[in-house]
């Protein structure tokens, strides 16, 4: 097998960050996003977002604006020395309401959930008590893909890569749940394609959401949605919460879809500075929703 130089590249940034203390990989990920926050990068795209969806301006933007970068930096690092023996029992993970988590976690379904705070802790403390199967979208660079699958794991995460037209993995996933073998996990918050989405409102915004979750719910006959999130209190430091489920029933129609949206732009203005901005959310704007009111 051939390695090109980006290969190279991504394995030697791997086994460095690897040998890190988690706090310290936590550190160092939100000095660079702190760098990439005074560059500019995106910074225009993040502003627009955060306009929109908050109605912010000001101080309080340029706040919630500046630490989604720190926290975007620590996310996307911490995981690889986490990962590490004795990476875990580094870091501080607190279950703020545990019984409830463990209900969830006991009557099985989907987690839902978003791009908000740390995803990897949510995923160790769901998997410490049950299979936790997670959906993700395959990374286009084969080393990144090999690398992210195998850290995910090794913290305890099982996961389905979803490919084009490739539908083993949610196969899978809904044969999983209909058995009751635990829990799959979905980040449903990025915008699609208006042929591939569903016109939703999301954060006060008419636009195309995902609605894998609500469909995969109504395949498993009914599996009840769990939101969750684990935000970051310090460095390898978490706290994880455990919202109210939903039940979506088995028809996953457009109401159903809806309120998986509002249970997500909950969970984000709960905590908007650890929200991923980055990305263009609402680039597909859904302008037949617009005489609608948002539920």
């Amino acid at each position: 097998m051939k390695i090109g130089v980006t290969d190279l590249f991504i394995l030697s940034a791997v086994k460095g960050l690897r040998s890190l203390a988690p706090d310290t990989g936590c550190r160092l990920g939100a000095k660079i996003g702190l760098m990439a926050y005074h560059l500019g990068l995106r910074r225009r795209v993040v502003a627009d977002n955060v306009t929109r969806a908050l109605g912010v301006r000001g101080r309080v933007r340029k706040h919630i604006i500046r630490k989604s970068y720190l926290n975007l930096g620590a996310a996307f690092l911490e995981a690889w020395p986490l990962s590490m023996p004795g990476g875990l029992a580094s870091a501080s993970i607190v279950e703020v309401n545990p019984l409830t988590l463990r209900k969830h976690v006991d009557e099985g379904g989907i987690v839902l959930t978003g791009h908000i705070g740390s995803w990897d802790a949510l995923g160790v403390c769901i998997s410490s008590k049950r299979p936790f199967y997670v959906y993700a979208t395959a990374q286009h660079n084969a080393t990144a893909d090999r690398l992210i699958t195998e850290t995910r794991e090794m913290l305890g995460s099982r996961m389905v890569a979803v490919r084009g037209g490739d539908r083993r993995g949610a196969l899978n996933v809904i044969r999983a749940l209909r058995k009751g073998e635990g829990l799959v996990g979905m980040l449903a918050d990025q915008g699609p394609r208006p042929e591939v989405g569903t016109a939703a409102w999301f954060l006060g915004q008419p636009t195309y959401c995902h609605h894998g979750p609500v469909f995969i719910a109504g395949k498993a006959g009914g599996a009840p949605l769990h939101p969750m999130i684990c935000v970051r209190t310090g460095a390898a430091k978490y706290r994880a919460y455990a919202l109210r489920s939903e039940m979506v029933g088995t028809d996953g129609g457009q109401e159903a879809i809806q309120r998986s949206m509002d249970r997500l732009s909950e969970m984000i203005r709960l905590c908007p500075t650890q929200y991923f901005w980055h990305h263009r959310r609402f680039k597909y704007r859904a302008d037949d929703l617009e005489n609608i009111e948002s539920m």
